[in-house]
């Protein structure tokens, strides 16, 4: 399963999801990326305390026919440098019948960063998200040039393939809808990333954006 969430002020974000499993060569895990902005992003991976992992695969066994995770993150090559700040917690309330994980990530860094390649975007152009969003098969992205120049907008994939591409070349100064269409490039609904590059006088840029389609 994949999602995006935005923090609140404090920095805090939540995730309603189903306990993971596990597969051969990696103990139980959940990868994930934290944003700064469009240029600066930590990514990791966390597990969770293997006598309470171990008991969410015993308590519900039908769910988990695989049995018990046979590694512990020490055994796992990704976490044998150490884990310890990659634990989160592990917590049953039988109240609810719901599991609740907490880990506390820290982002290195003096403040929030500058942006300055998203400062120098902004003088050259602007993307907005596609419209509507979430969307079914068809979607138009927005972009604004403040200069002339060629655009090319590619959608990828959430494994990082690139999956389509659409070329506008001499494109004029003012606004653009750039269409997707899934069904014209054979695409599945889901999650996907989507790229503008322009190249003008003034060099070449980029900006990245996510879009959702569902029925």
């Amino acid at each position: 399963m994949r999602g995006f969430q935005i923090t609140d002020a404090e920095g805090v974000v939540e995730f309603l999801s189903i306990f993971p499993g596990w597969y051969p060569n990696r103990v139980c895990h959940i990868h994930f990326k934290v944003h700064v902005n469009s240029s600066y992003s930590a990514v990791s991976q966390l597990t969770f305390p293997q006598a309470e992992k171990q008991a969410v695969y015993a308590d519900h066994a039908a769910l988990y026919p695989n049995g018990p995770d046979p590694l512990t993150p020490a055994e796992d090559g990704i976490f044998d440098d150490g884990y310890a700040y990659q634990e989160a917690s592990l917590t049953f309330h039988a109240d609810t019948g719901e599991y609740e994980s907490y880990l506390e990530v820290t982002v290195q860094g003096e403040g929030v960063p500058t942006g300055l390649q998203e400062l120098r975007n902004a003088r050259q152009f602007v993307l907005g998200q596609n419209q509507p969003n979430p969307f079914t098969d068809r979607c138009v992205v927005p972009l604004t040039l403040l200069a002339p120049g060629d655009v090319t907008l590619e959608l990828f994939d959430l494994q990082g393939r690139s999956v389509a591409r659409i070329d506008r070349e001499g494109l004029s100064t003012g606004q653009h809808l750039l269409p997707v269409d899934l069904g014209q490039w054979g695409l599945a609904q889901g999650t996907l990333a989507y790229q503008v590059e322009v190249r003008s006088a003034q060099g070449t840029f980029h900006d990245v954006r996510v879009m959702t389609s569902a029925r």
